[in-house]
Protein backbone atom coordinates (compact mmCIF):
# COMPACT_ATOMS: atom_id res chain seq x y z
CA UNK A 1 0.00 0.00 0.00
CA UNK A 2 3.06 2.40 1.26
CA UNK A 3 4.92 1.42 -2.37
CA UNK A 4 1.76 2.14 -4.21
CA UNK A 5 1.12 5.62 -2.56
CA UNK A 6 4.78 6.76 -3.15
CA UNK A 7 4.27 5.75 -7.35
CA UNK A 8 0.81 8.27 -7.13
CA UNK A 9 3.11 11.04 -5.38
CA UNK A 10 5.72 10.69 -8.35
CA UNK A 11 3.41 10.51 -11.22
CA UNK A 12 1.48 13.29 -9.35
CA UNK A 13 4.50 14.99 -9.56
CA UNK A 14 5.59 14.49 -12.84
CA UNK A 15 2.02 15.64 -14.07
CA UNK A 16 2.45 18.67 -12.46
CA UNK A 17 6.29 19.45 -13.98
CA UNK A 18 4.32 18.63 -17.64
CA UNK A 19 1.45 21.51 -17.18
CA UNK A 20 3.86 23.71 -15.59
CA UNK A 21 7.10 23.36 -18.22
CA UNK A 22 8.93 26.73 -19.38
CA UNK A 23 9.15 28.11 -22.55
CA UNK A 24 11.75 27.40 -24.77
CA UNK A 25 14.42 29.68 -25.25
CA UNK A 26 17.68 30.07 -27.22
CA UNK A 27 21.42 31.51 -26.49
CA UNK A 28 24.54 31.69 -28.35
CA UNK A 29 28.19 32.58 -27.11
CA UNK A 30 32.05 32.33 -27.52
CA UNK A 31 34.31 31.84 -24.97
CA UNK A 32 36.45 35.15 -26.41
CA UNK A 33 35.81 37.40 -28.83
CA UNK A 34 39.14 37.64 -30.21
CA UNK A 35 41.30 34.65 -30.61
CA UNK A 36 44.89 34.50 -32.80
CA UNK A 37 45.51 32.19 -35.67
CA UNK A 38 47.40 29.13 -33.25
CA UNK A 39 43.96 29.20 -31.11
CA UNK A 40 40.61 27.36 -30.69
CA UNK A 41 37.41 29.11 -30.65
CA UNK A 42 34.36 27.60 -28.54
CA UNK A 43 30.49 28.66 -29.66
CA UNK A 44 28.00 27.33 -27.44
CA UNK A 45 24.54 26.93 -28.51
CA UNK A 46 22.55 26.82 -25.65
CA UNK A 47 18.15 25.99 -25.62
CA UNK A 48 16.71 25.86 -22.38
CA UNK A 49 12.79 24.77 -21.94
CA UNK A 50 10.67 21.93 -20.73
CA UNK A 51 11.13 20.19 -24.52
CA UNK A 52 14.82 21.47 -25.13
CA UNK A 53 15.86 17.34 -24.92
CA UNK A 54 13.43 17.05 -28.10
CA UNK A 55 15.16 19.45 -30.28
CA UNK A 56 17.54 17.74 -32.85
CA UNK A 57 21.41 19.23 -33.04
CA UNK A 58 21.12 22.50 -34.89
CA UNK A 59 22.91 22.47 -38.36
CA UNK A 60 25.57 25.20 -39.03
CA UNK A 61 25.80 27.11 -42.12
CA UNK A 62 29.00 27.26 -43.48
CA UNK A 63 31.25 30.15 -41.49
CA UNK A 64 33.48 31.87 -43.09
CA UNK A 65 36.86 31.62 -42.30
CA UNK A 66 36.99 28.76 -39.73
CA UNK A 67 36.70 24.80 -39.86
CA UNK A 68 34.36 22.80 -37.44
CA UNK A 69 37.37 21.11 -35.25
CA UNK A 70 34.88 18.46 -33.48
CA UNK A 71 31.03 18.63 -31.25
CA UNK A 72 30.85 17.58 -28.31
CA UNK A 73 26.65 18.13 -26.03
CA UNK A 74 25.89 18.70 -22.87
CA UNK A 75 22.53 18.43 -21.17
CA UNK A 76 21.18 19.72 -17.01
CA UNK A 77 17.97 19.97 -15.60
CA UNK A 78 16.31 21.88 -12.87
CA UNK A 79 13.26 22.38 -11.25
CA UNK A 80 11.59 25.18 -9.00
CA UNK A 81 8.43 25.66 -6.41
CA UNK A 82 7.48 29.04 -6.60
CA UNK A 83 3.89 30.06 -5.15
CA UNK A 84 2.66 26.49 -4.89
CA UNK A 85 3.79 25.56 -8.77
CA UNK A 86 6.25 23.48 -9.46
CA UNK A 87 8.10 24.34 -12.94
CA UNK A 88 10.88 22.25 -14.79
CA UNK A 89 13.49 23.46 -16.88
CA UNK A 90 16.35 21.46 -19.01
CA UNK A 91 18.98 22.98 -20.99
CA UNK A 92 21.03 21.49 -23.93
CA UNK A 93 24.11 22.78 -24.65
CA UNK A 94 25.65 22.50 -28.06
CA UNK A 95 29.89 23.21 -27.93
CA UNK A 96 31.64 23.42 -31.25
CA UNK A 97 35.23 24.26 -31.70
CA UNK A 98 36.46 26.11 -34.56
CA UNK A 99 39.79 26.39 -36.06
CA UNK A 100 40.31 29.47 -37.70
CA UNK A 101 42.07 29.98 -41.24
CA UNK A 102 43.53 33.40 -42.06
CA UNK A 103 42.81 36.58 -40.16
CA UNK A 104 40.43 39.34 -40.03
CA UNK A 105 37.01 40.86 -39.01
CA UNK A 106 34.65 37.37 -39.30
CA UNK A 107 31.04 37.02 -38.24
CA UNK A 108 29.33 34.06 -37.06
CA UNK A 109 25.44 34.48 -38.49
CA UNK A 110 22.48 33.70 -36.67
CA UNK A 111 21.24 30.43 -36.24
CA UNK A 112 17.88 29.12 -36.43
CA UNK A 113 16.17 25.76 -34.54
CA UNK A 114 12.98 24.37 -35.77
CA UNK A 115 10.94 23.41 -32.48
CA UNK A 116 7.04 22.47 -32.87
CA UNK A 117 5.61 25.89 -33.77
CA UNK A 118 8.60 28.38 -33.29
CA UNK A 119 11.61 29.26 -34.60
CA UNK A 120 14.39 30.17 -32.41
CA UNK A 121 17.05 32.21 -33.48
CA UNK A 122 20.28 33.17 -32.30
CA UNK A 123 21.88 36.56 -32.28
CA UNK A 124 25.30 37.10 -34.54
CA UNK A 125 28.72 37.05 -32.89
CA UNK A 126 31.41 39.71 -34.12
CA UNK A 127 35.65 37.35 -33.84
CA UNK A 128 38.61 39.09 -34.45
CA UNK A 129 41.24 36.84 -35.83
CA UNK A 130 45.08 38.07 -35.44
CA UNK A 131 48.58 36.22 -35.95
CA UNK A 132 50.10 34.19 -33.45
CA UNK A 133 47.72 33.47 -30.40
CA UNK A 134 45.89 35.13 -27.38
CA UNK A 135 46.37 32.81 -24.26
CA UNK A 136 48.48 33.71 -21.64
CA UNK A 137 52.33 32.37 -21.33
CA UNK A 138 52.71 29.36 -18.90
CA UNK A 139 52.90 30.31 -15.21
CA UNK A 140 56.77 29.44 -14.92
CA UNK A 141 57.30 32.08 -17.67
CA UNK A 142 54.59 34.58 -17.39
CA UNK A 143 55.73 38.10 -16.72
CA UNK A 144 52.56 40.48 -15.43
CA UNK A 145 51.91 43.38 -17.32
CA UNK A 146 50.03 45.96 -15.50
CA UNK A 147 48.34 47.62 -18.55
CA UNK A 148 47.94 44.34 -20.05
CA UNK A 149 46.27 42.82 -17.15
CA UNK A 150 44.30 45.87 -16.43
CA UNK A 151 42.92 45.62 -20.07
CA UNK A 152 42.23 41.74 -19.37
CA UNK A 153 40.02 42.60 -16.15
CA UNK A 154 37.93 45.50 -17.82
CA UNK A 155 37.08 43.55 -20.72
CA UNK A 156 35.40 40.74 -18.41
CA UNK A 157 34.00 42.81 -15.62
CA UNK A 158 31.90 46.52 -15.68
CA UNK A 159 29.31 48.30 -15.17
CA UNK A 160 27.23 49.08 -17.95
CA UNK A 161 24.39 51.68 -17.46
CA UNK A 162 21.73 52.20 -19.86
CA UNK A 163 20.20 55.80 -20.50
CA UNK A 164 15.84 55.41 -20.93
CA UNK A 165 16.40 58.54 -23.47
CA UNK A 166 19.52 60.81 -23.99
CA UNK A 167 17.28 64.38 -25.57
CA UNK A 168 14.32 65.21 -23.04
CA UNK A 169 12.84 68.41 -21.82
CA UNK A 170 13.41 69.78 -18.80
CA UNK A 171 11.66 68.20 -16.05
CA UNK A 172 10.61 64.85 -17.96
CA UNK A 173 11.79 61.47 -16.05
CA UNK A 174 15.05 59.78 -17.53
CA UNK A 175 15.54 56.47 -16.27
CA UNK A 176 19.20 54.98 -15.72
CA UNK A 177 19.73 51.49 -15.01
CA UNK A 178 22.97 50.21 -13.61
CA UNK A 179 23.80 46.73 -14.39
CA UNK A 180 27.28 44.89 -13.13
CA UNK A 181 28.77 42.56 -15.89
CA UNK A 182 31.21 39.68 -14.64
CA UNK A 183 33.18 36.57 -15.67
CA UNK A 184 34.39 36.22 -12.59
CA UNK A 185 33.42 35.08 -9.16
CA UNK A 186 33.30 38.03 -6.80
CA UNK A 187 33.06 39.06 -2.88
CA UNK A 188 32.35 41.95 -1.11
CA UNK A 189 30.35 44.71 -3.16
CA UNK A 190 30.61 47.92 -2.09
CA UNK A 191 30.05 51.53 -3.48
CA UNK A 192 32.82 53.89 -3.49
CA UNK A 193 30.79 57.05 -3.71
CA UNK A 194 27.64 58.54 -4.34
CA UNK A 195 27.55 60.68 -7.76
CA UNK A 196 26.47 64.71 -7.58
CA UNK A 197 23.92 64.77 -10.66
CA UNK A 198 24.11 68.43 -10.85
CA UNK A 199 21.45 69.98 -12.90
CA UNK A 200 18.94 67.08 -11.65
CA UNK A 201 16.36 65.62 -9.08
CA UNK A 202 17.06 62.26 -8.11
CA UNK A 203 14.65 59.72 -7.42
CA UNK A 204 16.43 56.29 -6.18
CA UNK A 205 13.94 53.37 -7.48
CA UNK A 206 16.11 50.43 -6.78
CA UNK A 207 19.39 49.79 -4.69
CA UNK A 208 20.39 46.09 -4.71
CA UNK A 209 21.47 45.07 -1.11
CA UNK A 210 23.31 42.07 -2.28
CA UNK A 211 24.45 39.87 -4.91
CA UNK A 212 22.36 38.19 -7.46
CA UNK A 213 23.60 37.12 -10.29
CA UNK A 214 21.86 35.47 -13.63
CA UNK A 215 23.60 34.58 -16.38
CA UNK A 216 22.90 35.81 -20.19
CA UNK A 217 25.46 37.08 -22.85
CA UNK A 218 26.49 40.10 -23.70
CA UNK A 219 27.99 41.11 -27.55
CA UNK A 220 28.87 37.08 -28.06
CA UNK A 221 30.13 36.28 -24.80
CA UNK A 222 28.65 34.73 -21.63
CA UNK A 223 28.32 36.78 -18.55
CA UNK A 224 27.33 36.73 -14.62
CA UNK A 225 24.90 39.37 -14.67
CA UNK A 226 23.36 41.76 -11.61
CA UNK A 227 20.82 45.40 -11.71
CA UNK A 228 22.87 47.30 -9.05
CA UNK A 229 20.77 50.44 -9.00
CA UNK A 230 17.61 51.86 -10.78
CA UNK A 231 17.55 55.81 -10.73
CA UNK A 232 15.05 58.36 -11.98
CA UNK A 233 16.85 61.84 -12.79
CA UNK A 234 14.08 65.17 -13.41
CA UNK A 235 16.37 67.34 -15.18
CA UNK A 236 16.13 71.24 -13.67
CA UNK A 237 17.93 72.94 -16.13
CA UNK A 238 18.35 72.85 -19.84
CA UNK A 239 21.35 72.15 -21.57
CA UNK A 240 24.24 70.00 -22.23
CA UNK A 241 24.19 68.09 -18.79
CA UNK A 242 26.79 65.34 -17.90
CA UNK A 243 25.61 62.46 -15.86
CA UNK A 244 28.99 61.31 -13.55
CA UNK A 245 30.44 57.57 -13.15
CA UNK A 246 29.31 55.10 -10.63
CA UNK A 247 32.08 53.73 -8.71
CA UNK A 248 32.35 50.06 -6.70
CA UNK A 249 34.97 48.56 -5.27
CA UNK A 250 34.79 44.37 -5.07
CA UNK A 251 36.93 41.30 -4.97
CA UNK A 252 37.51 39.26 -7.59
CA UNK A 253 38.23 35.89 -6.05
CA UNK A 254 41.07 33.82 -7.67
CA UNK A 255 41.16 30.03 -7.22
CA UNK A 256 44.93 28.39 -6.59
CA UNK A 257 46.29 27.15 -9.24
CA UNK A 258 47.58 24.25 -7.35
CA UNK A 259 46.19 21.65 -4.69
CA UNK A 260 47.90 23.01 -1.88
CA UNK A 261 47.15 26.51 -2.74
CA UNK A 262 43.91 28.69 -1.29
CA UNK A 263 41.72 31.04 -2.63
CA UNK A 264 42.67 34.52 -2.51
CA UNK A 265 41.00 37.98 -3.63
CA UNK A 266 42.26 40.93 -5.31
CA UNK A 267 40.43 43.87 -5.02
CA UNK A 268 39.36 46.05 -8.14
CA UNK A 269 37.77 49.47 -8.72
CA UNK A 270 35.19 49.50 -11.71
CA UNK A 271 33.45 52.70 -12.80
CA UNK A 272 30.65 53.11 -15.23
CA UNK A 273 31.03 55.63 -18.37
CA UNK A 274 30.21 59.05 -17.82
CA UNK A 275 27.05 60.17 -20.36
CA UNK A 276 25.40 63.24 -21.39
CA UNK A 277 21.88 64.10 -22.23
CA UNK A 278 20.70 67.37 -24.04
CA UNK A 279 17.95 69.00 -22.00
CA UNK A 280 15.60 71.70 -23.87
CA UNK A 281 14.03 74.66 -22.25
CA UNK A 282 10.41 74.24 -22.36
CA UNK A 283 9.16 76.83 -24.82
CA UNK A 284 7.61 80.08 -23.69
CA UNK A 285 5.14 80.50 -26.93
CA UNK A 286 1.79 78.72 -25.19
CA UNK A 287 2.96 78.60 -21.56
CA UNK A 288 -0.42 79.24 -19.11
CA UNK A 289 -0.47 81.23 -16.44
CA UNK A 290 -0.71 79.03 -14.12
CA UNK A 291 2.22 76.72 -14.60
CA UNK A 292 3.69 74.56 -11.70
CA UNK A 293 6.49 72.82 -13.88
CA UNK A 294 4.02 69.47 -14.15
CA UNK A 295 5.73 67.34 -17.12
CA UNK A 296 4.05 64.25 -18.25
CA UNK A 297 0.43 63.36 -19.67
CA UNK A 298 -2.03 63.58 -16.89
CA UNK A 299 -5.88 63.61 -15.77
CA UNK A 300 -7.71 64.77 -13.01
CA UNK A 301 -10.98 64.44 -10.79
CA UNK A 302 -12.09 66.30 -8.44
CA UNK A 303 -14.95 66.69 -5.58
CA UNK A 304 -15.79 68.26 -2.42
CA UNK A 305 -17.04 66.89 0.86
CA UNK A 306 -20.21 68.84 1.44
CA UNK A 307 -22.32 70.95 -0.14
CA UNK A 308 -24.93 72.38 2.45
CA UNK A 309 -22.92 74.35 4.94
CA UNK A 310 -23.01 77.05 7.56
CA UNK A 311 -21.07 80.05 7.69
CA UNK A 312 -17.64 79.06 9.78
CA UNK A 313 -18.26 75.87 8.65
CA UNK A 314 -15.10 73.49 6.83
CA UNK A 315 -15.17 71.71 3.81
CA UNK A 316 -12.37 69.46 1.55
CA UNK A 317 -12.00 70.24 -2.23
CA UNK A 318 -9.90 67.09 -3.33
CA UNK A 319 -8.19 67.11 -6.42
CA UNK A 320 -6.46 63.73 -7.85
CA UNK A 321 -4.34 63.86 -10.51
CA UNK A 322 -3.26 60.76 -11.99
CA UNK A 323 -1.32 59.41 -15.02
CA UNK A 324 3.00 59.83 -15.92
CA UNK A 325 5.26 62.79 -15.50
CA UNK A 326 7.22 64.32 -12.03
CA UNK A 327 4.85 63.81 -9.78
CA UNK A 328 7.27 64.54 -7.15
CA UNK A 329 8.27 67.92 -8.50
CA UNK A 330 5.71 70.47 -9.49
CA UNK A 331 3.35 72.59 -7.28
CA UNK A 332 -0.23 71.99 -6.43
CA UNK A 333 -2.79 74.04 -8.84
CA UNK A 334 -3.92 77.39 -6.57
CA UNK A 335 -7.08 77.37 -5.60
CA UNK A 336 -9.26 80.30 -6.92
CA UNK A 337 -9.29 83.23 -4.51
CA UNK A 338 -13.48 84.22 -3.65
CA UNK A 339 -14.52 86.90 -1.43
CA UNK A 340 -17.02 84.33 0.19
CA UNK A 341 -14.45 81.16 1.26
CA UNK A 342 -10.81 81.26 3.08
CA UNK A 343 -8.63 78.24 2.32
CA UNK A 344 -5.35 76.83 3.90
CA UNK A 345 -2.63 75.42 2.55
CA UNK A 346 -3.51 72.09 1.28
CA UNK A 347 -2.39 68.65 2.38
CA UNK A 348 -0.62 67.04 -0.36
CA UNK A 349 0.04 62.91 -0.86
CA UNK A 350 2.19 62.05 -3.82
CA UNK A 351 2.42 58.37 -4.77
CA UNK A 352 4.68 56.93 -7.52
CA UNK A 353 6.70 53.95 -9.40
CA UNK A 354 8.28 52.93 -11.71
CA UNK A 355 6.83 51.35 -14.72
CA UNK A 356 8.78 50.27 -17.96
CA UNK A 357 10.52 53.92 -18.73
CA UNK A 358 7.73 55.92 -17.30
CA UNK A 359 6.96 57.15 -13.22
CA UNK A 360 3.13 56.12 -13.42
CA UNK A 361 1.16 57.36 -9.99
CA UNK A 362 -1.08 59.91 -8.63
CA UNK A 363 -0.81 63.24 -6.88
CA UNK A 364 -4.06 64.03 -3.98
CA UNK A 365 -4.35 67.20 -3.01
CA UNK A 366 -6.48 68.38 -0.51
CA UNK A 367 -7.77 72.03 0.13
CA UNK A 368 -9.69 72.80 3.59
CA UNK A 369 -11.89 75.30 2.87
CA UNK A 370 -14.10 77.93 5.35
CA UNK A 371 -16.92 79.39 4.10
CA UNK A 372 -17.66 83.19 5.40
CA UNK A 373 -20.51 84.64 3.95
CA UNK A 374 -24.31 82.83 3.56
CA UNK A 375 -25.69 82.11 0.52
CA UNK A 376 -25.88 80.03 -2.55
CA UNK A 377 -22.80 80.06 -4.84
CA UNK A 378 -21.06 78.36 -7.65
CA UNK A 379 -16.97 77.14 -7.02
CA UNK A 380 -15.97 77.77 -10.58
CA UNK A 381 -13.52 75.05 -12.12
CA UNK A 382 -10.04 74.35 -10.68
CA UNK A 383 -7.51 74.27 -13.75
CA UNK A 384 -4.38 72.63 -13.66
CA UNK A 385 -1.80 72.90 -17.08
CA UNK A 386 1.28 70.56 -17.68
CA UNK A 387 3.64 70.17 -20.64
CA UNK A 388 2.86 66.79 -22.88
CA UNK A 389 6.79 65.92 -24.13
CA UNK A 390 4.82 63.44 -26.56
CA UNK A 391 2.37 66.09 -27.99
CA UNK A 392 5.28 68.58 -28.12
CA UNK A 393 2.33 71.78 -26.15
CA UNK A 394 1.05 72.69 -23.36
CA UNK A 395 -2.19 71.09 -22.06
CA UNK A 396 -4.82 72.41 -19.46
CA UNK A 397 -7.26 70.45 -17.79
CA UNK A 398 -10.48 71.52 -15.70
CA UNK A 399 -11.91 70.17 -12.54
CA UNK A 400 -16.26 70.13 -12.31
CA UNK A 401 -17.48 73.65 -10.70
CA UNK A 402 -19.93 73.04 -7.44
CA UNK A 403 -22.71 74.62 -6.15
CA UNK A 404 -23.02 75.32 -2.28
CA UNK A 405 -25.30 76.68 -0.08
CA UNK A 406 -24.46 78.51 3.16
CA UNK A 407 -26.88 78.55 5.65
CA UNK A 408 -26.82 81.82 8.52
CA UNK A 409 -24.46 80.71 11.81
CA UNK A 410 -26.25 79.73 14.53
CA UNK A 411 -23.79 81.97 16.95
CA UNK A 412 -25.92 85.32 17.18
CA UNK A 413 -23.77 88.81 18.17
CA UNK A 414 -24.44 90.70 21.20
CA UNK A 415 -23.95 94.01 21.17
CA UNK A 416 -22.11 95.75 23.48
CA UNK A 417 -24.33 99.05 24.44
CA UNK A 418 -27.37 98.89 26.34
CA UNK A 419 -30.85 101.03 25.73
CA UNK A 420 -31.23 103.24 28.69
CA UNK A 421 -34.71 104.54 29.68
CA UNK A 422 -35.52 107.47 31.90
CA UNK A 423 -35.80 106.26 35.81
CA UNK A 424 -39.02 108.04 37.59
CA UNK A 425 -38.05 108.34 41.34
CA UNK A 426 -41.53 108.21 43.14
CA UNK A 427 -41.26 110.72 46.20
CA UNK A 428 -38.69 112.14 45.50
CA UNK A 429 -40.08 115.62 46.90
CA UNK A 430 -40.11 113.85 50.58
CA UNK A 431 -37.33 113.71 53.28
CA UNK A 432 -38.18 111.20 55.67
CA UNK A 433 -37.32 112.09 59.40
CA UNK A 434 -36.36 109.36 61.70
CA UNK A 435 -37.13 110.05 65.18
CA UNK A 436 -34.79 107.74 66.62
CA UNK A 437 -31.40 108.11 68.04
CA UNK A 438 -30.37 104.87 67.66
CA UNK A 439 -29.19 105.02 64.07
CA UNK A 440 -27.47 101.46 62.31
CA UNK A 441 -24.03 102.26 61.54
CA UNK A 442 -23.81 102.47 57.52
CA UNK A 443 -21.41 99.68 55.96
CA UNK A 444 -19.76 100.17 52.59
CA UNK A 445 -19.13 97.68 50.27
CA UNK A 446 -16.05 98.84 49.22
CA UNK A 447 -15.25 97.82 53.00
CA UNK A 448 -16.63 94.12 52.26
CA UNK A 449 -14.05 91.52 51.21
CA UNK A 450 -16.27 90.56 48.44
CA UNK A 451 -15.95 93.76 46.64
CA UNK A 452 -11.89 93.21 46.20
CA UNK A 453 -12.58 89.70 45.29
CA UNK A 454 -14.62 91.34 42.42
CA UNK A 455 -11.85 93.72 41.58
CA UNK A 456 -9.48 90.56 41.36
CA UNK A 457 -11.55 88.85 39.15
CA UNK A 458 -12.25 91.64 36.91
CA UNK A 459 -8.21 92.28 36.67
CA UNK A 460 -7.62 88.60 36.09
CA UNK A 461 -10.47 88.67 33.00
CA UNK A 462 -9.36 91.51 31.25
CA UNK A 463 -5.71 90.33 30.11
CA UNK A 464 -7.34 86.92 29.25
CA UNK A 465 -9.90 88.37 27.39
CA UNK A 466 -7.70 90.82 25.53
CA UNK A 467 -5.15 87.48 25.19
CA UNK A 468 -7.63 85.34 23.77
CA UNK A 469 -9.10 88.23 21.14
CA UNK A 470 -5.48 88.25 19.90
CA UNK A 471 -5.79 84.62 19.47
CA UNK A 472 -9.18 84.63 17.30
CA UNK A 473 -7.67 87.70 15.35
CA UNK A 474 -4.31 85.71 14.42
CA UNK A 475 -5.78 82.55 13.95
CA UNK A 476 -8.33 84.69 12.20
CA UNK A 477 -5.76 86.00 9.40
CA UNK A 478 -2.60 84.53 9.52
CA UNK A 479 -2.87 80.70 7.96
CA UNK A 480 0.54 80.40 8.35
CA UNK A 481 -0.29 80.39 12.65
CA UNK A 482 -3.08 78.09 12.26
CA UNK A 483 -1.18 75.57 10.56
CA UNK A 484 1.68 75.64 13.02
CA UNK A 485 -1.29 75.52 15.56
CA UNK A 486 -2.44 72.50 13.95
CA UNK A 487 0.53 70.50 13.40
CA UNK A 488 1.32 68.69 16.37
CA UNK A 489 -2.50 67.64 15.94
CA UNK A 490 -2.42 66.17 12.62
CA UNK A 491 0.46 64.45 13.20
CA UNK A 492 -0.97 62.69 16.17
CA UNK A 493 -3.81 61.88 13.80
CA UNK A 494 -1.07 60.16 10.89
CA UNK A 495 0.48 58.43 13.74
CA UNK A 496 -2.43 56.98 14.95
CA UNK A 497 -3.17 55.66 11.63
CA UNK A 498 -0.27 54.74 11.17
CA UNK A 499 -0.02 52.40 14.17
CA UNK A 500 -3.34 50.64 12.96
CA UNK A 501 -1.65 50.02 9.75
CA UNK A 502 1.35 48.40 11.15
CA UNK A 503 -0.85 46.44 13.58
CA UNK A 504 -2.80 44.80 10.58
CA UNK A 505 0.54 44.27 8.53
CA UNK A 506 -0.85 47.35 6.03
CA UNK A 507 1.87 48.70 3.94
CA UNK A 508 -0.25 51.75 3.83
CA UNK A 509 2.19 52.27 7.39
CA UNK A 510 4.52 54.04 5.39
CA UNK A 511 2.15 56.65 3.64
CA UNK A 512 1.12 57.81 6.59
CA UNK A 513 4.03 58.50 8.27
CA UNK A 514 5.66 59.87 5.36
CA UNK A 515 2.61 62.19 5.25
CA UNK A 516 2.23 63.32 8.61
CA UNK A 517 5.66 63.84 8.88
CA UNK A 518 6.62 66.22 6.18
CA UNK A 519 2.98 68.11 7.03
CA UNK A 520 4.41 68.55 10.25
CA UNK A 521 7.66 69.49 9.00
CA UNK A 522 6.50 71.80 6.31
CA UNK A 523 3.79 73.38 8.80
CA UNK A 524 6.27 74.02 11.17
CA UNK A 525 9.34 75.66 8.87
CA UNK A 526 6.16 77.66 7.21
CA UNK A 527 6.95 76.09 3.79
CA UNK A 528 4.44 74.98 0.82
CA UNK A 529 2.87 71.66 1.76
CA UNK A 530 4.03 69.41 -1.14
CA UNK A 531 7.25 70.70 -0.91
CA UNK A 532 10.55 67.92 -1.93
CA UNK A 533 11.95 66.25 0.72
CA UNK A 534 15.49 68.64 -0.60
CA UNK A 535 13.09 71.65 0.06
CA UNK A 536 12.29 70.61 3.47
CA UNK A 537 15.85 69.64 4.02
CA UNK A 538 17.57 72.62 2.90
CA UNK A 539 15.24 74.72 5.65
CA UNK A 540 15.91 72.47 8.27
Amino acid sequence: MLKSSGWSIIILVLFLVSLEGAELSINAYVDQTRIGLDDLLRFTIEISGEDAGKIGQPELPVIEGFTNAGTSTSSSSSFSIVNGRMTSTVTRSYIYSFKPQRTGQFLIPPITVQADKQNLTTKPVAITVTEGTTQPPPVSRQIRDPATEQEQISENIFILAELSKSNVMRGEAIVINYNLYSRYDLANLTYANEPNFVGFWKDDVFFANRMNFQRTSYQGRVFNVMPLRTIVLYPNQSGTLTIPALDIYTEIIVRPRTFFDFDSTRRVNISSKEMTVNVRELPTAGRPEVFGEAVGSFQIRSEISEQNLTVGDTFTYTLRITGNGNFKHFEAPPFPQLHYLRTIDPEVVTDSKLEGDKITGSKIIRYPVIVTEEGDYTIPPLTFAFYDPQKNSYQTLASSSYKISVAPSDMQTIPITVAQQDVTAEGADINYIYRSTNLEQVSFLIHSLFYWLLWLLVLITVPLAFIYRQERAKLATDLTYVRQKQARRILHKYMNRATEAAKKGNLDFYSYVNTGLANFLTDNLKIPRGSTTETITNQM
